[in-house]
């Protein structure tokens, strides 16, 4: 194996961050919350939040907010809250992939969880693309495959279940 080989295979998440593959979501001043677990956002992710017009419109949410303002929020909920909620999070079908949707009242957030009580936010799709028969979980599922063996970060996906990957207290 030659050395590049090597050294893409072991990839780690502080590489990625190193090398802004990924970035730390950064909590808004106004959240009065401390963190307790690190999110990490990909910049597939950001490209999208800031090209997707659908998210910037007003009373494109519920309850008179944005569906950027509830994703933001849901971002801070994750950070901050003792325990992801139980409907806030769950495991991509099939399971064995390890990929995992991040629950925002509009929007599904797709990635991984690369250790206890943290997560690898990669794509998205609004909710009501996620149901039917055009549904794109499978879509997504694969491309946030794909992102991580494309960047060498495939053995980062933990497998298990929510209590095993968010075991109680936050770290």
């Amino acid at each position: 194996m030659i050395l590049a080989e090597v050294l893409t295979y072991m990839a780690t998440i502080a590489d990625a961050l190193r090398s802004k593959l990924i970035e730390a979501f950064a909590l808004p001043e106004i959240e009065g919350r401390p963190p307790l677990r690190p999110l990490y956002v990909a910049g597939e992710l950001f490209d999208w939040v800031d090209g997707d017009e659908r998210l910037h419109r007003p009373n494109g949410g519920k309850g008179g907010r944005t569906r950027f303002e509830l994703l933001t929020q849901t971002f801070c909920d994750f950070r901050c809250a003792a325990r992801p909620l139980v409907g806030d999070l769950d495991r991509i079908r099939p399971t064995k992939n390890g990929i995992w949707s991040l629950h925002s009242p509009c929007v599904r957030v797709f990635g991984w969880v690369p250790a206890p009580h943290r997560f690898v936010a990669v794509y998205a799709a609004h909710v009501e693309d996620c149901h039917g028969p055009a549904s794109v979980v499978d879509e997504m599922r694969g491309k946030v495959l794909a992102f991580a063996g494309r960047h060498g970060l495939r053995d980062t996906i933990h497998l298990g279940d929510k209590l095993a990957l968010f075991p109680q207290p936050a770290v």
